[in-house]
């Protein structure tokens, strides 16, 4: 190995933490067929890392340190229905969380492509911050049930 770094390059070292057990209801408003009725899964979202140094420690981050990550993904996702910003429901939903009757998340896209992007910028922000840039976020993975999932990665 220190062969192959004897030319110039930047080792990239990467580690993934998995956010499971996320039910949450949606609804895909735009499509044809049935995934345009609220429905709802069990979702995940597989977040990956990368770093160019290690810290201290010898990680690229230490797991521990994503409770805040882990924690905001629970408030927005547990038990929640997301809706799209341009649903053309959204006012009713909205009437339906002002009566107690479910916790309404609202992001620019409901898809799980959409979530996965969503999920990113969320994950970058807060890991980027409390690294002091160290660490940032390259691929989410966003797992709609067991048999469906999409990603976004940094280019």
């Amino acid at each position: 190995m220190r062969e192959a770094c004897q030319r110039p390059c930047r080792p990239v070292f990467t580690c993934a933490k998995t956010f499971d057990d996320l039910p949450f209801a949606h609804r895909q408003w735009r499509h044809p067929g049935h995934c345009s009725l609220i429905h709802g899964h069990s979702w995940a979202f597989d977040v990956t890392f990368a770093a160019e140094a290690l810290d201290a420690m010898g990680f690229v981050i230490d797991f521990g340190d994503l409770k805040e990550l882990r924690e905001r993904l629970r408030e927005l996702f547990d038990h929640t229905l997301v809706i799209g910003e341009d649903d053309p429901e959204r006012e009713r939903f909205e009437g339906l969380a002002a009566a107690g009757l479910c916790r309404i998340v609202t992001v620019p896209s409901g898809s799980a492509e959409g979530l996965a992007a969503w999920v990113f910028e969320l994950a970058d922000t807060l890991v980027t911050q409390r690294t002091e840039g160290r660490v940032r976020v390259v691929e989410v993975t966003c797992h709609e049930g067991p048999r469906n999932r999409a990603t976004c990665r940094r280019p």
